[in-house]
């Protein structure tokens, strides 16, 4: 059986590069104080610049990053977390990410790819504009504000025009083909898919050899570069 774990990123910006969680990404303890713009707490984020490398060494734009923790301060209040509002598919309302310290600069957008309000799991897109090979980023994680009531971040936002399909394959129990881009270019399955474990989010999408995945409109189609990213 062939098994794309997590997703298919398609792009016709070239080269498509992500980092992962990992040596390069180190998250900072939390700061509680009163000035982060209505949120309770700022969590840093680090990336170092030496874990960052592109062939010509060069900055990269509209960089989505994979945000990925396990952080019991990030359960819902009522699992004894700080999470105060989930939105109506239980994803945190209250959590936003800042490209300032203050939380008062908000990232270029993200998107929740998968949470667990019992335990504080997060699994988060970002795009904080461009990571430099040279310099690093900072970046910060801000949380548990009670007034926040509505979703403050958006997919739309995380992948550009250069990314004519994005899909993270469902929840690793049902399979979920929607597009994360606004090109909306929702797949139709042929033949029978199965979900199972996968690389990110523990989702994957199981292929047989005669079943196949179909994406809807033109997003795909005139293209004379592009590049295919996924986990195989």
């Amino acid at each position: 059986m062939l098994k794309f774990n997590h997703g298919i990123f398609f792009s016709a910006k070239l080269p498509l590069f992500f980092v992962f969680l990992g040596a390069g990404l180190f998250f900072l303890p939390k700061i509680s104080q009163a000035s982060f713009n209505g949120f309770v707490y700022e969590r840093p984020i680090v990336i170092n610049s030496g874990k960052v490398s592109t062939a010509s060494g060069t900055s990269l734009s509209n960089f989505p990053i994979l945000v990925s923790a396990t952080l019991p301060d990030l359960a819902a209040s009522s699992s004894g977390g700080t999470i105060q509002n989930l939105s109506s598919s239980g994803t945190p309302l209250d959590l936003i990410f800042s490209t300032g310290d203050g939380c008062a600069a908000t990232s270029t957008g993200w998107e929740i790819e998968h949470y667990n309000s019992s335990t504080g799991e997060i699994q988060a897109w970002v795009n904080n504009g461009t990571l430099s090979p040279s310099a690093g980023l900072n970046f910060y994680m801000c949380y548990d504000n009670a007034a926040i009531t509505e979703p403050q971040g958006f997919s739309v936002s995380v992948w550009d025009s250069n990314f004519r399909g994005v899909w993270h394959f469902g929840n690793g129990s049902s399979l979920n083909v929607g597009d994360s881009t606004s090109n909306n270019a929702s797949m139709t399955a042929a033949g029978s898919l199965s979900a199972g474990v996968g690389q990110v989010d523990g989702v994957a999408a199981g292929f047989s050899g005669s079943n196949y995945l179909v994406a809807s409109g033109t997003t795909l189609q005139d293209l004379n570069s592009f590049t295919y990213s996924a986990w195989i």
